[in-house]
């Protein structure tokens, strides 16, 4: 791995875990209350589409919120050893209108590691709403790998 994309993301720095990284950063937790499972969810279409997408029409919301993969609240806490971004060039796609990760985290985040930054008026959904809006030029078109 040659560079790194960060698309409106949480960056823990090295021996951090994202919770951490959330609260250096002033960011709130409050939504990340994990059910009985230990997962995290979104409860409802209204709560998804406010949090998640509000700039997606209800059919598309509607959609991912039935689809949505939850995250399991261990998912926040394991802890990260060396931070890649340290000695990798970094980028970071800084969505202005996202309820997930407010935009001033992100660019907390995105100063703290020194990333060259792109902008667009979006919710955290950037890649549904904007999937145009990439980092083509400078980190090449992603690859997937399996």
């Amino acid at each position: 791995m040659k560079k790194l994309a960060y698309l409106s993301a949480i960056v823990p720095d090295s021996n951090e875990n994202a919770t951490d990284a959330l609260a250096r950063h002033q960011a709130s937790t409050e939504s990340l209350s994990p059910d009985e499972s230990g997962m995290i969810w979104l409860p409802d279409v209204k709560t998804y589409q406010n949090v998640m997408g509000q700039d997606l029409p209800i059919e598309e919301v509607n959609l991912l919120f039935a689809t949505q993969t939850p995250i399991n609240v261990a998912a926040f806490s394991g802890r990260i050893g060396q931070a890649a971004w340290k000695t990798k060039p970094s980028y970071y796609l800084l969505t202005e209108q996202d309820n997930a990760l407010p935009f001033n985290v992100q660019r907390s985040f995105a100063t703290m590691i020194q990333a060259k930054t792109k902008l667009i008026a979006t919710s955290h959904f950037s890649l549904v709403v904007q999937p145009n809006a990439q980092f083509k030029e400078s980190v090449g078109t992603p690859r997937w790998h399996p």
